[in-house]
């Protein structure tokens, strides 16, 4: 016996088991002229048990379709000799209904892998989806910290700009007396420059926690970098006179 099964790539038969050894080349070339001459098509169509000759009309072979209510699956050959025919109805019937449920069983099979992969993608899917989540919600807490940090922000912003209301109106009421000392006034002076720094800072700080309208202007890269390089020299600890890379 051998039996051929239908390739799920091109819907082609190929002979997936023979016995006993040594006659699948046999097999195969009767098989090979079935399907040239159309036998093979008509057992198919039949599904039912059908005896053929083989090329020689030594031998007889038997057909039996494996097929479900959805497709065909494969085919069952049998080889038997002259004075072997005598095949009892009873025993065709039962081998019918054993190919029929072989049939069945292959596509259960068939249907079993693929929710096994369809099982898979979606442990796979949930996994991505799962990180992605992960991910979002660590975005998601930072951005909240930084909100908060921005609300923060711009409170001092607000409270130290008022401060610096107090010192810059103070300076200036000052800086408008009359026989004023040169080196007040000079100091006065450098409290407005001072303020007005400050007051660049605060800037800054409501700019940082969205209270205040960013405008874009073009911008000095020298004087900026020299501003940067004072606050930088403060904030960045040194090493031995030369400032740490971090």
């Amino acid at each position: 016996v051998s039996f051929y099964l239908v390739n799920e790539e091109n819907s082609e038969f190929y002979m997936s088991d023979c016995k006993p050894e040594g006659f699948d080349r046999f097999i195969n070339a009767e098989i090979e002229n079935a399907i040239e001459s159309g036998t093979f098509a008509w057992a198919i169509r039949e599904k039912r048990p059908l005896f053929i000759s083989t090329m020689d009309g030594s031998k007889k072979l038997l057909l039996h379709v494996l097929t479900t209510a959805s497709r065909v699956r494969g085919m069952f050959v049998g080889v038997l000799t002259y004075g072997e025919m005598d095949v009892p109805l009873v025993s065709l019937s039962l081998m019918s209904i054993i190919l029929l449920h072989s049939a069945n069983a292959l596509e259960s099979f068939e249907l079993y892998g693929m929710v096994k992969d369809i099982n898979l993608q979606l442990e796979k899917t949930v996994a991505e989806r799962t990180e992605e989540l992960e991910i979002s919600l660590t975005q998601l807490r930072h951005a909240q910290k930084m909100e908060a940090l921005g609300r923060l922000a711009g409170g001092v912003a607000h409270d130290f700009n008022n401060i610096l209301t107090a010192i810059t109106i103070a300076s200036e009421v000052n800086l408008q007396e009359k026989k004023l000392p040169v080196h007040v006034a000079k100091n006065l002076n450098e409290i407005l420059k001072a303020s007005e720094r400050a007051a660049g800072l605060t800037h800054q700080l409501l700019a940082f926690s969205r209270k205040q309208v960013v405008k874009t202007k073009l911008l000095n890269l020298n004087s900026l970098t020299t501003e940067l390089n004072k606050m930088l020299s403060r904030l960045i600890p040194t090493t031995r006179g030369r400032v740490r890379p971090t």
